[in-house]
């Protein structure tokens, strides 16, 4: 260790301070207890003093309470460090406390001088008693003022409560004071009534209201301290809205000084009660004149009747008739009369309302049925005094009845006839429920007839007519239908002479006037089929869905409203590894796309969209895999769903994975392109030895023919020679050509087999000539639509076949043609020496020959060619043969 460093100064490897002491332990500790008893006295002081200065806010002067807060803490702290240095040699630490405490001691004392004028004017207990006194008087005062500012208060509340508008006006009638009342009613708030004169509120235009201002204009002359004006004014609100009000204006004198007293009171609703009235008294007017019923009224002390014009026209009493009783009992039917007038007879002392039933003649002058309805009215001594009422016509209502009768019992022959169970239960005071009638359908499904069931509780044919468990159930559907109070559905199974069956059942609570259920009223309807129905659809329903999820292609249906995928099969989770959740919690529903096929993506969706009904597009594009990578796949999107309007609403796409079919694509197109180059430079390269090799044997055999007579072995190796060149040629050429045809680019035209097929044997001429064959063309005109020169070379091989495989027999060579929507076949029938048939698909592999080639000549690769072709253009080659009975070779092209 250094001295003089700062190592030295928090060194703690000192001298304890105890040696001081000698360790003598009655030094020591008294010592640490004093230091320690000092420390806690300063940490306490501190806490009281900030008890104090948050009690005492008043006060002030919280910086000093801080300062003298912080001096005590460090004091104490510094004592704490007192006792630490008696064992450990702290004194570096000891020193820094100590210079904190020093800071803070002398930044205490610079504050306490600085504020020491402040303090030193804090007043004394006696100024304070003095400012006390002072204060009492002036909350006396405040007291009598506050008295008289409630008073004011009081007054301003009874004004403004006061339920008619009422403000003080000045000389030239501007206001200067107004209630409440007068704000609610003019529409101005107190702040804006002041600037308002009196005649900026009245209507303009209104008589009533020129009057009063004319007088207003003449107050000096005709108002008076003693002269009061009342009238009714037309005033116009804040809002422009036009009201009646009932206004009075007094002159009155205060301090020297002429006021106006000003009322005003709204009679809107008034005038609202008036109009009301009168309304109501046409409208009842109006009612009686157009009500069906006429009105009557006879007076018994006078025998004098009265009838309203209805009434007239129901009797088809004419303007001059006389409205009496004796005039009413004219139009009714001689054989209803007497009847009519004894029931009147028998009326008239009784106080209950009558009704009277007969045949009178109408408007129309025909006998029809009228229903006299009326009530007696009787005086204080209970005498009959009048009596009144309606009369109406009920010819309608009396077919209607008739009609009403027969309905009823073509209901109730529908009621008992129906295939539906239906019945009514009532609901019993002790919670049960107690079968009132059932009709046929209903015993049927019971197996049960009526006279067992009707009049009985529901628990009473427990165990006999119902199973204890079917009592249950409906015993439950009834009180669930009770505590609801309204119509109550539902399905349920109950078995029926051993078989299942459904049953949907309605519920129908009728309530009486307290709004309780008294009755139930229930209809049934065998649901049995309709439950195997949808069993079936839900069997059909996951089947499809079974099938959906393992189907090869990937599928996912779009919400083009909701912007959002709503269903995936399971083959889609398979092959990018997102599930439906995936899509659609996904913050960016393009990230799935790689982003240089979006805009194809786009322009194809837009197509969809804007393409006829179920028509569908196809692309390939990137889809990225949930673990990261890219799939190829080639989609197929279509509008499966539209609005009324033809708005696209959910749109179809379907995927199959192709990028290991891409990735064998490009293998193969890379094989294909060597094997190309490959071909070409072997055909090249093989060309040209076999050249040298024919044109050294031509060369070797002149001069060995003119040089040496050769023997016939060496003419005959000589000769070898020269046809295995010549072969060897023609086999690379047609390897050639064969690779040519797996990689050109075909050129379709629209020609006729006619024409093929001459242009095929002219450039056989010579062999069909020499082998005297006959060439046979059917259905000729029909046209193909296939690359011609390739067509040709097809023929040219398959006829040149026929003509080198001949029988004993010239041979006949048959080619015909068939046309059909999308196809077109060729055959080519011979009648050559043919093969056996299980050699039909080997021919058509390159080099396989079934006969020797000393025999017969040729390259092995003829019928190779023919068969590529036939690829190239969508198609295949077939070929049907037997021994001796010829070879036919069939073509199907693609249109």
């Amino acid at each position: 260790m250094n001295s003089n460093t700062l190592e030295s100064f928090f060194y703690n490897e000192y001298m304890p301070h105890g040696h001081c002491y000698m360790w003598q332990p009655h030094i020591l500790w008294t010592n640490v207890v004093a230091d320690l008893l000092i420390a806690l006295a300063y940490f306490s002081i501190p806490i009281a003093l900030l008890i104090f200065a948050h009690k005492r806010p008043d006060i002030g002067y919280k910086k000093v309470v801080w300062l003298f807060s912080s001096f005590i803490l460090f004091c104490g702290i510094t004592h704490l460090f007192g006792i630490i240095t008696i064992w450990q040699g702290i004194y570096g630490w000891h020193g820094v406390m100590k210079s904190f405490t020093a800071v803070v001691s002398i930044s205490t004392a610079i504050y306490l001088y600085r504020i020491l004028p402040a303090l030193v004017t804090i007043s004394t207990p006696e100024q304070v008693e003095d400012i006390k006194q002072s204060l009492s008087n002036v909350t006396t005062e405040k007291e009598q003022l506050y008295l008289q500012v409630e008073q004011q208060k009081l007054v301003q509340f009874m004004i403004d409560t006061m339920p008619i508008g009422a403000c003080l006006l000045g000389k030239e009638y501007e206001i200067l004071l107004c209630n409440d009342t007068f704000c609610s009613e003019t529409g101005f708030n107190k702040e804006q009534a002041l600037a308002i004169k009196l005649e900026g509120l009245l209507a303009p235009d209104d008589p009533s209201n020129l009057d009063f201002l004319s007088k207003l204009n003449n107050k000096n002359t005709l108002f008076s301290d003693k002269d009061k004006l009342q009238t009714i004014l037309q005033f116009k609100n804040r809002f422009g809205n036009v009201f009646p009000a009932e206004v009075s204006l007094v002159k009155k004198q205060f301090d020297q000084q002429h006021y106006y007293i000003f009322t005003l009171q709204n009679l809107t609703e008034i005038e609202e009660v008036k109009r009301q009235l009168i309304e109501s008294h046409k409208k009842l007017e109006r009612a009686i004149n157009a009500a069906e019923d006429g009105i009557w009224e006879y007076h018994i002390p006078s025998k004098q009747m009265t009838w309203s014009d209805k009434f007239a026209e129901l009797i088809g009493a004419n303007d001059h008739l006389e409205e009496s009783l004796e005039n009413w009992k004219q139009h009714i039917h001689p054989d209803q009369l007497k009847i009519v007038e004894t029931q009147l007879n028998s009326l008239f002392n009784k106080k209950e309302r009558f009704s009277i039933e007969y045949l009178g003649k109408n408007s129309s002058g025909e006998y029809g049925w009228f229903n006299f309805i009326g009530k007696s009215i009787f005086d204080d001594n209970n005498v009959p005094i009048s009596m009144s009422g309606s009369l109406r016509y009920i010819q309608d209502s009396k077919a209607l009845k008739q009609q009403v009768a027969e309905k009823t019992e073509l209901l109730n022959a529908i009621y008992e006839g129906a295939n539906n169970a239906i019945w009514v239960v009532s609901v019993e005071d002790t919670e049960q429920f107690r079968f009132l009638t059932f009709n046929r359908a209903a015993s049927e499904r019971l197996n049960a007839p009526s006279e067992q069931v009707a009049g009985k509780l529901l628990t009473e044919l427990s165990g006999t007519v119902l199973s204890a468990d079917i009592v249950e159930k409906l015993n439950h559907h009834f009180q669930s239908c009770v505590d609801i109070k309204s119509v109550s559905e539902y399905s349920e199974m109950i078995p029926y002479k051993g078989k299942n069956c459904w049953y949907f059942t309605s519920l129908y609570p009728i309530l009486n006037a307290d709004n309780d259920v008294v009755r139930i009223v229930g209809s049934s309807i065998d649901i049995t089929s309709q439950k195997e129905v949808e069993q079936q659809l839900s069997d059909n329903k996951n089947f499809l869905e079974n099938i959906i999820d393992a189907s090869i292609c990937g599928i996912s249906l779009f919400d083009l409203t909701q912007q959002n995928v709503v269903r995936v099969n399971q083959r889609y989770t398979d092959i990018l590894g997102y599930t439906l959740e995936d899509l659609r919690n996904a913050q960016d529903k393009l990230s799935i796309y790689h982003p240089d096929d979006l805009v194809d993506i786009s322009n194809q969706i837009e197509l969809v969209i804007q393409s006829p009904v179920n028509a569908s597009l196809s692309n390939k594009h990137r889809y990225r895999h949930k673990n990261g990578g890219w799939r190829w796949c080639s989609t197929n999107t279509t509008i499966i769903k539209r609005d009324i309007y033809n708005n696209p609403l959910i749109m179809l796409t379907t995927f199959i994975d192709i990028t290991e079919q891409l990735e064998l694509m490009e293998k193969l197109q890379e094989s294909n392109a060597y094997l190309e180059r490959f071909a070409m430079v072997a055909s090249h390269d093989l060309q040209e030895p076999l050249r040298k090799i024919s044109a050294f044997s031509d060369m070797l055999s002149e001069r060995l023919t003119t040089d040496y007579e050769l023997d016939e072995d060496s003419e005959f190796q000589l000769s070898r020679i020269r046809d295995a060149a010549g072969r060897m040629r023609v086999m690379v050429s047609d390897i050639l050509g064969l690779s040519q045809i797996n990689s050109m680019a075909i050129q379709k035209t629209v020609f006729s087999l006619n024409d093929v097929v001459n242009a095929a044997t002219d450039q056989l001429q010579m062999a069909i000539e020499d082998s005297e064959a006959n060439i046979i063309i059917e259905n000729g005109e029909e046209t193909i639509n296939a690359d011609k020169s390739l067509l040709i070379q097809l023929l040219q091989n398959l006829i040149s076949n026929s003509i080198k495989f001949k029988s004993d027999q010239s041979p006949i060579i048959t080619i015909s043609i068939q046309n059909s929507a999308y196809l077109t076949i060729i055959n080519i029938k011979d009648n050559g020496i043919g093969m056996e048939s299980k050699y039909c698909t080997q021919i058509f592999e390159p080099f396989r020959r079934l006969h020797g080639k000393d025999k017969y000549k040729g390259s092995g690769i003829g019928l190779a060619i023919c068969q590529q072709i036939c690829k190239v253009h969508g198609g295949k080659i077939e070929c049907q043969s037997e021994l001796s009975q010829g070879t036919n070779f069939k073509v199907t092209l693609t249109k």
